[in-house]
């Protein structure tokens, strides 16, 4: 049951992140380079509010319920869907007072339609409420197979509803409409096969539970602020240093990047983190260790060859699924930001869970306030010296400095495990890996491409079973019971 249910939510995100991948190349052939800035500016923005309002419900949302028994599970739920409830209210009020004060002051920003006022924190709140009810569905009422359908749904509406309206001449507002109607039907249709969400009660709100909630989310504020500041920061000095042409150029490539890169490590990472949790709280924290290192393991041998897959075959990626006005640029841009974005996930995905297991969120303030003063300083003299690379630069300094102080502070509250060896044993199968793809470099046919995906995932798996990465071949040895 554990291991169909495990591949069932693989599957699903799996299926979810492939057709987010696929957007991409939608979507930078339908609009031009300043509309896709445009647009990218609306998701930072949503991005922040998330950040800043609502991330770290979803973060203690995780962090405790799966921990509780199922009438705990109920009360926490109500207890969140309480907080979320008025904090969206609040959101939805700000901006229509930010809409009334910019007419009122004569249109501080004229290019800015009405639907977008809206759209924005409509969908940081769709957003948010999405992930939670979804992590419910999962964790909680284990309805595993209904989970699956709502993540494949979520991403089959965005990219659909998206094709039509773009089409239609909405251009990057009826994108953002999209956006926020892929959230919103499959959370509500989550939210109503759930008899037991309609049958709590007021009562079941406790001051207790609320201030425990906030005591440990509170401080993922200034993080999650922070982090999402380092990666939206760059589109907006962009913007004002360049324009939005050059912000569009960077973001398609940094969404190329990051959805095809960040999405392996978060379909190990949800899969895998409420594992971390259960061992914590009921084998300590030696059994918590093994299971981190095994999560580690997984992650380094999904992200690395997908970076050097991701660098050598830049170009036949840019060509093949971007848009003819961003394949040049992308080109040149997505080595680099493959670098950044493997920097980023070493941080997202191997430190930042120690901090949430550990109940100690607010030792990771310093870095990433410290990592922001970084980009902010290096982008802002790099930008107006070398563009689109400057930002690049400063994001990687960024991050860093980010991982560099949130390694010395995590040793101090949480025993992490690093791997060497078999990091070791994984760069060296990536490098046959990368060694076999060499020549595939350039190739602009999808044949040519898929071949050397082929061809390369092989030769990595054959060089990660040669070497015994995680002890891996013992497992299929004993599952297959082949002969040593």
């Amino acid at each position: 049951m554990v291991i169909r249910n495990t591949f069932m939510i693989f599957a699903a995100l799996l299926v979810s992140g492939l057709v987010n991948f696929g957007s991409i190349s939608v979507f930078s052939r339908l609009l031009n380079p300043t509309e896709y800035g445009t647009f990218a500016l609306a998701t930072a923005s949503s991005a922040l509010a998330i950040a800043f309002l609502f991330q770290w419900v979803l973060h203690s949302f995780i962090r405790f319920l799966p921990q509780r028994n199922a009438d705990d599970n109920k009360r926490y739920m109500i207890n969140f869907m309480a907080i979320l409830a008025v904090m969206s209210f609040g959101f939805m009020a700000l901006a229509a007072l930010s809409y009334t004060l910019n007419s009122a002051m004569g249109n501080m920003f004229p290019s800015l339609p009405l639907a977008v006022w809206f759209l924005v924190p409509a969908a940081a709140i769709g957003e948010t409420a999405f992930n939670v009810i979804s992590h419910y569905t999962r964790l909680v009422r284990e309805h595993i197979r209904l989970f699956a359908i709502a993540t494949i749904c979520r991403s089959l509406l965005y990219i659909g509803v998206g094709y039509y309206l773009v089409e239609s001449g909405y251009s990057y507002t009826g994108l953002l409409f999209a956006l926020v109607l892929s959230f919103f039907i499959p959370g509500l249709y989550l939210w109503a096969t759930d008899p037991d969400s309609r049958r709590l009660v007021r009562g079941d709100i406790k001051r207790d539970v609320v201030r425990e909630i906030m005591a440990f989310g509170f401080p993922i504020i200034a993080v999650t602020t922070v982090q999402t500041a380092i990666s939206s920061t760059d589109n907006f000095l962009l913007t004002y240093f360049i324009g939005p042409a050059a912000t569009g150029q960077y973001a398609v490539v940094l969404d190329l990047v990051t959805k095809s890169l960040i999405f392996l490590m978060i379909i190990v990472h949800r899969t895998t983190y409420p594992l971390l949790v259960k061992k914590l709280e009921h084998e300590g924290i030696e059994a918590t260790r093994i299971q981190y290192r095994h999560n580690t393991i997984i992650l380094m041998a999904l992200s690395i060859p997908a970076c050097v897959g991701l660098a050598i075959l830049s170009k036949n990626i840019a060509t093949l699924l971007l848009g003819e006005e961003f394949r040049e640029t992308a080109g040149q841009l997505i080595p680099f930001l493959t670098l950044v974005s493997f920097t980023n996930c070493a941080f997202q995905f191997y430190l930042t869970p120690a901090f949430h297991l550990a109940k100690k969120t607010h030792l990771m303030i310093l870095p990433v306030v410290v990592a922001l003063i970084t980009n902010l300083l290096v982008s802002s003299y790099c930008i107006p010296h070398f563009g689109i690379t400057g930002a690049i630069i400063g994001s990687f300094c960024a991050y860093l400095v980010s991982f560099s102080l949130s390694l010395y502070f995590i040793k101090r509250v949480f025993p992490l495990p690093f791997p060497a060896l078999d990091m070791l044993k994984i760069t060296v199968a990536a490098f046959l890996m990368g060694a076999s793809i060499w020549g595939f470099q350039g190739g602009q046919s999808p044949s040519g491409l898929l071949l050397a995906v082929v061809i390369g995932g092989t030769v990595y798996s054959i060089a990660c079973i040669a070497l015994n990465v995680g002890e891996y071949r013992n497992l299929i040895i004993r599952r297959f019971r082949l002969p040593k």
